[in-house]
């Protein structure tokens, strides 16, 4: 291999085992991850401040349960991490009071974990709803999933292809979540919404698309229940085919 000898006072020298070399790898693999990710966190940071610039940040999440994605996007956008000799390190990328935070879960067994994120996160305005996204809003009736995702499959939809304990439905309350928006927020604030409605999501995104308050949306991210609901996948298709056609919205679908 060219290069991989070297000529010294007449004698031949392997560059790749000498002392010096393998104390340079050795420290450029224990240093460059670290920097790489002080680079990278510094390139969000510009990305995010020029995204965002000066925007009211909006997070609302529906079907928040305990509070598993809300603190998936707490590490996404609020702060980046980075390994130095085998330490994890943390900078914020924005200021936690740049955000706002509405979390609605409608099992009220969940409210008193999600409030704590209140205290948790005191510069920030969380707020925390006792409701199902839904688009009407009035009573309803939750019912119970007991299969082998636990409570985390409760719905407002007795169809559903779930074990449900039907004999014992929560009454709760359902929020029209277009009216939520619409009469809330500005179309100039950087809104990021994501949910996981449990069946839900196909009338809420329609309404969302109807009523045109997906114009308010930069960031949508939906996990789609077909397979609870196998009637809906045509409609399933169609909606996402809508959604991927708006030009400034970014959409993923939540696994």
């Amino acid at each position: 291999m060219p290069g991989r000898f070297l000529k010294k006072r007449g004698s031949t020298i392997n560059l790749r085992s000498s002392i010096r070399y393998q104390n340079f790898i050795r420290r450029t693999k224990k240093v460059a991850p670290a920097l790489l990710g002080l680079v990278n966190g510094q390139i969000d940071n510009l990305r995010l401040r020029k995204q965002f610039n000066g925007r009211q940040i909006v997070f609302i999440e529906g079907g928040a349960h305990t509070g598993e994605l809300f603190t998936n996007q707490l590490t996404k956008y609020l702060k980046v991490k980075f390994w130095w000799g085998g330490t994890c390190y943390f900078f914020k990328l924005l200021n936690l009071n740049e955000a706002e935070f509405y979390l609605f879960e409608p099992n009220p067994k969940h409210i008193a974990t999600l409030k704590r994120y209140q205290s948790k996160y005191s510069d920030n305005r969380i707020e925390v709803i006792n409701a199902a996204c839904w688009v009407d809003h009035g009573k309803m009736k939750l019912f119970p999933a007991i299969g082998h995702y636990g409570d985390r499959g409760n719905t407002l939809h007795i169809e559903k292809k779930e074990k449900l304990d039907v004999d014992n439905a929560i009454e709760t309350s359902a929020v029209h979540l277009s009216k939520y928006i619409q009469e809330r927020f500005l179309p100039y604030d950087y809104l990021i919404l994501q949910l996981d409605i449990e069946g839900s999501e196909f009338e809420v995104i329609k309404d969302l698309l109807r009523s045109g308050v997906i114009s308010y949306i930069n960031e949508l991210y939906v996990e789609w229940h077909v397979y609870c609901f196998p009637e809906k996948k045509e409609d399933c298709q169609d909606l996402i085919h809508q959604i991927e056609r708006i030009p400034g919205l970014t959409y993923s679908a939540l696994y």
